[in-house]
């Protein structure tokens, strides 16, 4: 089953997680980040979920 999300939902939820991030909304970011989440900061740092939660 193939799933379609056309560009104005992708923004709308691109700007809700910009929202959850920008007001510390821990219960939401917590639901909507997946649990193997992480990315690499410019200094090469390693950051997980849990890690980047734990900053808000």
């Amino acid at each position: 089953m193939e799933l379609i999300i056309d560009k104005e939902t992708i923004e709308n939820l691109e700007e809700r997680l910009v929202e959850g991030i920008k007001n510390n909304e821990l219960h939401f970011l917590d639901q909507v980040l997946h649990d193997d989440l992480f990315f690499i900061a410019p200094n090469g740092q390693i950051i997980t979920k849990a890690m980047d939660l734990s900053s808000h």
